[in-house]
């Protein structure tokens, strides 16, 4: 009220301080809202408040008390480093979000690569399987031939032995055949002999008739 620093600083009263809403109010009531009237704890601690610098106006006065302005710079800085740290800290806990989503992720990932391991494992498995049941069938199919071949060895046997007996046969055949030669031939020698004999005995019988005829004649 009556202009001067000094003034100011006698009247650091009760009163002043409630028009002022001083340092001593902000640290009773502790609050943004009181701060936020008087321009700063830094002002109300050095001056006993903006309004009484507005009141008297001084340049002494905002050079002591360090400016409502510098106080409002110094509470938006002081504010700033709270929301920087407030954003560093979002910031943070996005990182470390994402540390642990890209651990998730990771770990995803891993899961795949260990279900594709197992899928490779079992399609494997399967690749194998068929082959041995390949093996298995090829080795049928093997004896299946090697049967096919000893049965035709067989059939070959078979076949061999019935040539052999029909020539077997054709030899006995032969054989009968050369036999009824041989006693068509020895037949007809018996009947060359018997012939031969029968005209030797008619020239004998001759011979006898022409010895008869000759004695009948002497």
């Amino acid at each position: 009220m009556v202009g001067n620093y000094e003034a100011n600083k006698m009247v650091g009263k009760y009163e002043a301080n409630k028009m002022v809403g001083k340092y001593e109010a902000n640290k009773m009531v502790g609050k943004y809202e009181a701060n936020k009237m008087v321009g700063k704890y830094e002002a109300n601690k050095m001056v006993g408040k903006y309004e009484a610098n507005k009141v008297v106006g001084k340049y002494e006065a905002n050079k002591m008390v360090g400016k409502y302005e510098a106080n409002k710079m110094v509470g938006k800085y002081e504010a700033n480093k709270m929301v920087g740290k407030y954003e560093a800290n979002k910031m943070v806990g996005k990182y470390e979000a994402n540390k642990m989503v890209g651990k998730y992720e990771a770990n995803k990932m891993v899961g795949k690569y260990e279900a594709n391991k197992m899928i490779g494992k079992y399609e494997a498995n399967k690749m194998v399987g068929k082959y041995e049941a390949n093996k298995m069938v090829g080795k049928y199919e093997a004896n299946k031939m090697v049967g096919k071949y000893e049965a035709n060895k067989m059939v070959g046997k078979y076949e061999a032995n019935k040539m052999v007996g029909k020539y077997e046969a054709n030899k006995m055949v032969g054989k009968y055949e050369a036999n009824k030669m041989v006693g068509k031939y020895e037949a007809n020698k018996m009947v060359g002999k018997y012939e031969a004999n029968k005209m030797v005995g008619k020239y004998e019988a001759n011979k006898m008739v022409g010895k008869y005829e000759a004695n009948k004649m002497v």
